[in-house]
């Protein structure tokens, strides 16, 4: 968990595998702790054990806050790396363990004065943190409740205009986040202020250099999580719109879909399978390169025989 070489590699090989074969390998390391007594252990047995030991030990926490701005660093690497792990072994990171991290660097679990080491010593690694869980429940690898996205959206906000914005790939090069947090507005008992996000939206642009969006002044109304959210939207005319997002495409744009209509309001043509008539190919297809390749032989051949012609002319 301390290095992301391993989730990079190892976690790779089994991204690799389940996307062949359908589900990941078993997956053991070498326990080289003791070298008198070397031993294979699965991968989950060393990851439960690293989390108890480390990331989840407050007296691993306190003796990282000794470091300062690095320790800070350090734990903004265990969440990364933590996500590393979630994308490439899904089986093996449970949302417990999300659910976790959340209470201990984020609600502060331990009383340890989390909030304030960061904003003293590395607020930019808070930003990290709480930037990527967010992601973690955006891309639905993490089922946390909306009051718990609702809370990681204010405070990841608030910290960015307090202490601007820290543009690594997940925060200021994130542009599907903003949508996202546009829906947790209206959570209950975590409402977010308009003057709050407005603020951000314009630290946000101002590290981009763009002009800076306006939030809406009716918020969508937020039901559900993850990257398979319902919105409402309230337009002019007083008609309500329901949108439901499921996901991202290829170009990182959300795809929109409306609800689902009744049997009695689905009208339309019949969709008929068609099957691509396919062109007959020329009797010798030739592409560019080997028709040079061919062509050289040729001149090849006919400088040959020209030299030939001419020797014998001399004899």
């Amino acid at each position: 968990m301390d290095n992301d070489d391993m989730f990079q590699y190892f976690g790779a090989m089994a991204l690799a595998v389940r996307s062949l074969r359908g589900e990941s390998p078993d997956m053991y390391i070498t326990n080289l702790q003791k070298v008198d007594r070397v031993e294979m252990t699965t991968l989950e047995g060393a990851y439960r054990l690293e989390l108890r030991a480390r990331y989840f030990n407050p007296k691993w926490i306190q003796g990282m806050m000794e470091y300062d701005y690095a320790g800070a660093r350090e734990m903004d690497h265990f969440v990364e790396h933590l996500w590393g792990w979630d994308v490439t072994l899904p089986e093996m990171v449970s949302d417990m363990d999300w659910n976790r991290a959340y209470d201990i660097y984020v609600h502060d679990k331990y009383d340890l004065g989390m909030k304030e080491f960061f904003d003293s010593n590395n607020p930019y690694a808070f930003q990290s943190i709480t930037a990527r869980m967010l992601e973690a429940v955006r891309k639905d690898y993490w089922d946390a409740p909306d009051e718990i996205a609702a809370q990681l959206a204010k405070q990841y906000m608030e910290s960015v205009v307090e202490y601007g914005v820290t543009c690594c790939h997940h925060t200021c090069g994130n542009f599907l986040i903003n949508d996202y947090m546009k829906g947790l507005m209206n959570v209950p008992d975590v409402p977010i202020d308009q003057t709050l996000f407005q603020q951000y939206l314009d630290k946000m642009a101002e590290a981009r250099g763009e002009v800076p969006e306006e939030v809406p002044e009716k918020a969508p109304v937020y039901r559900g999580g993850g990257s398979r959210r319902i919105t409402e939207e309230e337009t002019d005319e007083g008609v309500t719109n329901m949108t439901e997002m499921v996901g991202v495409s290829k170009e990182g744009e959300e795809l929109k879909k409306p609800p689902e209509k009744t049997a009695e309001e689905k009208k339309g043509k019949v969709m008929k399978e068609e099957k691509p008539v396919e062109k007959p190919s020329p009797a010798f297809p030739i592409s560019g390169a080997p028709l040079m390749g061919i062509i050289a032989v040729i001149v090849v051949l006919v400088l040959i025989g020209i030299g030939l012609g001419y020797k014998r002319r001399r004899r």
